[in-house]
């Protein structure tokens, strides 16, 4: 399982904040975003995450990492920040 956690005012997910999917393969972020927006039917996620959203995975920014190129495998956390997350 992979889970995906919501963080501040972010208008993509009603609901639930956090989201566990399973995974059979390792994925690459950009890879779990689209699984993920067809799976809470969310249109354009990937584009959407892309253009303001922070991603963050087992607690390292992907700015850190490979970028959407970043993998994510079974028992990894992806965290998604709204850039209005406060503080």
């Amino acid at each position: 399982m992979v889970r995906i956690k919501f963080v501040g005012a972010s208008p993509l997910v009603k609901g639930s904040r956090t989201v566990s999917i399973a995974v059979d393969r390792e994925l690459i972020v950009h890879e779990l975003l689209r699984f993920l927006g067809e799976q809470l039917a969310i249109d354009d996620l990937e584009e959407q995450v892309r253009g303001s959203y922070m991603v963050v995975v087992n607690g390292t920014s992907i700015s850190h990492l490979q970028g959407w190129e970043t993998r994510v495998q079974d028992g990894s956390v992806v965290t998604i920040v709204s850039p209005i997350a406060g503080g």
